[in-house]
């Protein structure tokens, strides 16, 4: 029990990206993935998707040791929250918000997207214990460093995970409209 103790003491916490850069670090890959609720998100929009959109959805470590996560959309009609690079602690539970931008906001037009899996994809990555940043903005800062080296250093630990997102055709014009598009155009002829 003493020996414990003097471990701890003896073991020097990463508290910033700077102490980072100094250590050398190894990242590992997880024991399992992170879990997703909802696996699914389906948008809906009465008007045609003027007005920006919003879901939440939560992940969760399952491993008995710290991970590194980073979220990312693929599509530019999205946007995630100040949250979506962290650290989780084990059991640590972790609530994002996505957004759904205006239509008018995206590269493409609506039929583009409506009625296709699009997907969201969540990564994660073992990290030493020893990383426990003191606030939100230096979890955030640690996490974009740690994936950024990942890329050359630790390629193939990394785990992934996905969200599928729908989105629903919406035609509000055509809601309003009792009659048949090709009689409303016999009409207007005769104006």
């Amino acid at each position: 029990m003493a020996a414990a103790t003097n471990e701890q003491k003896n073991e020097i916490f990463i508290k910033n990206v700077s102490e980072i850069v100094e250590k050398s670090i190894n990242c590992g890959s997880p024991d399992h993935e992170l879990v997703i609720y909802p696996r699914w998100i389906v948008f809906y929009s009465e008007n045609g998707y003027k007005k920006p959109c919003a879901a939440k959805f939560f992940i969760e470590n399952r491993d008995k040791f710290p991970v590194v996560y980073s979220i990312k959309a693929r599509q530019k009609i999205f946007r995630l929250g100040s949250n979506n690079h962290g650290i989780l602690a084990a059991g640590e539970k972790q609530t994002i918000k996505l957004f759904l931008l205006p239509c008018d906001e995206w590269p493409l037009g609506i039929n583009d997207y409506a009625g296709k899996q699009l997907k969201i994809v969540v990564e994660n990555l073992k990290i030493p214990a020893n990383i426990r940043p003191e606030n939100h903005a230096d979890k955030t800062e640690i996490a974009k460093y740690i994936w950024k080296k990942s890329m050359t250093e630790w390629p193939m630990e990394r785990l992934y995970n996905k969200i599928s997102i729908a989105i629903e055709k919406s035609d509000p014009v055509s809601s309003s409209i009792t009659a048949p598009v090709s009689e409303a155009k016999t009409v207007e002829s005769k104006k």
